[in-house]
């Protein structure tokens, strides 16, 4: 109970401040380079709920990325195979992905720790059309 308390009043604070996130201007935007593991979950007011892990490659000097893994989804559910490739861009809040033949999303993020400039772990939310919500985790191997 006093952890909720904790959260609301924090919430509360946040709404009169002006930016909530004020920290957001001097953060470091961390490079993202080599595997990642992840995990996403999809949401969408319809009822369709989509779940996914594997794989995404980070090309910094290049930034581009490529992903191949496994995707649960549909009526009756199914196991499917996904691979996608792309490019990305990343500030301090925000990564989007971009793909040949796709729109970009945008996502906001929060990064953990760094290991020489290089995130080592992310985690992500998008609020897409349908309406969909997706939540993307990666942690570096």
């Amino acid at each position: 109970m006093r952890a909720i308390s904790l959260l609301m009043a924090a919430a509360a604070v946040c709404a009169i401040s002006v930016p909530c996130d004020s920290q957001a201007a001097s953060r470091v935007v961390p490079g993202l380079s080599g595997t990642y593991v992840f995990t996403n979950f999809e949401n969408c007011g319809s009822g369709l709920i989509a779940q996914g892990t594997g794989t995404v490659t980070f090309n910094e000097s290049a930034k581009t990325w490529s992903q191949a893994g496994y995707k649960i989804v549909g009526t009756p559910l199914s196991l499917q195979t996904v691979s996608a490739s792309g490019t990305y861009s990343n500030t301090a809040t925000t990564i989007t992905f971009s793909a040949p033949g796709s729109a970009s999303s945008t996502y906001n993020v929060f990064y953990g720790a760094s290991s020489k400039g290089i995130t080592n772990y992310f985690s992500a939310i998008l609020l897409a059309s349908g309406p969909c919500g997706l939540l993307l985790t990666m942690t570096r191997q």
